[in-house]
């Protein structure tokens, strides 16, 4: 059964911080985890929206100015690429603001888990 698992601390909201999803099995000894860690679905589909975005916007006018003979339309081209970084900035700092629930979500695990078999 695949389970989503997040942990967003009282008064605070992050985007990016991380969601465990994987699957719980019942074992002899115990419980095996098996599972990974990602961002929101909805945090993927924005920055790939967002970005897929910035990349038709660069082309369109870096293509409109080497077509037009227009080298100064080129000065333009550079705003969606400072956005495009811009979004991996955004994604690298709000990645390691969140790096904490990581921790957060797998002692919560455990202490599901032992707390359960108790």
């Amino acid at each position: 059964m695949l389970q989503k698992i997040g942990y967003i601390p009282h008064g605070y909201r992050n985007s990016w911080t991380p969601i465990f999803e994987g699957t719980l099995t019942a074992c002899d000894d115990g419980t095996m985890i098996k599972g990974f860690f990602s961002v929101h679905d909805f945090v993927k589909a924005f920055m790939i929206i967002w970005r897929g975005f910035m990349i038709l916007i660069f082309l369109g006018i870096f293509l409109g100015a080497f077509l037009n003979n227009n080298i100064s339309m080129v000065i333009f081209a550079s705003t969606p690429l400072l956005m495009l970084m811009f979004s991996y900035v955004i994604e690298k700092i709000g990645v390691q603001m969140g790096e904490d629930g990581k921790e957060n979500i797998l002692s919560f695990i455990e202490n599901e888990l032992c707390g359960s078999s108790q």
